[in-house]
């Protein structure tokens, strides 16, 4: 029966990477860090609705790979991560009315958020001197509810109760999860999906356009009009606001290069900001740490077509203080709940041994040249782009 299921499953993975093609990461990095070859980290993230024979149906792109660089004079570690989060738990939840859709949503990215911190802890790859960074298609959505518009993943950073029960329990420092390039609210974050293949009229029209900020949730919200209206009754289809919005909207949607049809149409398909930069760091660490960000946040090419996502670039400079010059508390983190954790932890996967990465070679020509210093023996700048 084990030989049985064994061949099952390795069938099933080569048919999926044939279809859906594999993850990769490219890092390139600076002779100031050296390469952490034992603290590499790799997991599945498995859609959990499609299955064969009662086992998911892999899918080697919903997975998370990474590794870890150390930071010369610093004491520091690096982790970068790079993923493609599940989506079909979350778009099912803004399509139903028997719970609150957006925590639904919630709890689905929290989930995947929690799996990647307890496979990195269970290799030792986080601890009190590591900052991981995560970034790729994090398969965040805007939702539309009570008469605003959220993101699902800026409301789980914004919220202590998730941001505590997601690292509860996994032999951890305290700390949390935080945006590099933070936004006060939706309506600032960029579009990055669902566009058509070809880049949209306007953007071809004006080409100096094309690889700014120029298009952000707030613009697609402000064409149809208004803000979502409030809901004073149920609606009578679960997810119509998505639709009615889109409806008003559709000419300068289509003129942007957004995706709409209205025939079967589903609200996880309204335009979005997937595409993020995030990272968890220990809280004792994060009063060390300070960005700048040179061209002031995500920037979106759109004129880049192909694909229903629009390639992102951000360009982030971090500095470190040295520990004797910090004097920043950490906000108090919220509890836990013991529900919420229920939730997370429903039907989790096995722990997964991560392969042998080939090795990573460091070209310092291959980055922008040097660190920022920022005071004699107090802190360094490090550009990650």
């Amino acid at each position: 029966k084990g030989e049985s299921q064994a061949g099952l499953l390795n069938f099933m993975d080569g048919m999926a990477t044939k279809y859906n093609g594999n993850l990769k990461i490219l890092l390139l990095f600076s002779d100031r860090c050296s390469n952490d070859a034992k603290s590499s980290l790799f997991g599945r993230l498995n859609e959990d609705d499609m299955s064969v024979a009662g086992r998911p149906v892999p899918n080697p792109k919903k997975a998370f790979i990474g590794r870890s660089v150390q930071i010369g004079g610093v004491e520091l570690r690096f982790t970068f991560v790079a993923s493609h989060f599940p989506v079909h738990r979350l778009a099912a939840s803004l399509e139903q009315s028997i719970i609150d859709p957006l925590s639904g949503a919630k709890i689905a990215l929290a989930r995947t958020l929690r799996k990647i911190l307890r496979q990195a802890a269970r290799r030792g790859v986080v601890d009190g001197n590591t900052v991981l960074f995560l970034q790729g298609d994090l398969n965040s959505r805007t939702v539309l509810q009570d008469g605003s518009a959220k993101d699902v993943l800026l409301e789980v950073l914004l919220d202590p109760v998730f941001q505590a029960t997601i690292a509860h329990g996994l032999e951890l420092p305290a700390g949390r999860w935080h945006e590099v390039a933070q936004v006060e609210q939706v309506e600032m974050l960029p579009v990055t999906y669902k566009f058509q293949s070809d880049p949209g009229p306007s953007f071809q029209k004006a080409p100096e356009q094309g690889r700014a900020t120029a298009l952000t949730i707030g613009d697609v919200l402000a064409a149809a009009g208004s803000q979502p209206a409030a809901q004073t009754e149920p609606q009578p289809v679960p997810g119509s606001e998505y639709l009615r919005l889109c409806m008003k909207a559709r000419a300068q949607l289509l003129d942007w290069g957004l995706s709409f049809a209205p025939a079967g149409f589903r609200p996880f398909r309204f335009p979005a900001c997937p595409d993020r930069v995030v990272y968890w760091s220990p809280d004792a660490l994060e009063g060390r740490l300070s960005w700048s960000l040179p061209q002031g946040g995500y920037e979106v090419n759109h004129l880049q077509g192909g694909s229903d996502h629009r390639p992102v670039a951000l360009d982030a400079v971090l500095r470190i203080a040295a520990a004797e010059d910090c004097h920043v508390a950490a906000a108090p983190i919220g509890p836990v709940d013991d529900i919420l954790l229920e939730a997370l932890e429903e039907q989790e996967d096995k722990p997964e041994a991560s392969p042998v990465l080939p090795p990573v070679a460091s070209d310092k020509s291959s980055l922008r040249e040097g660190w920022e210093a920022g005071g004699p023996a107090v802190d360094e700048a490090l550009p990650l782009r």
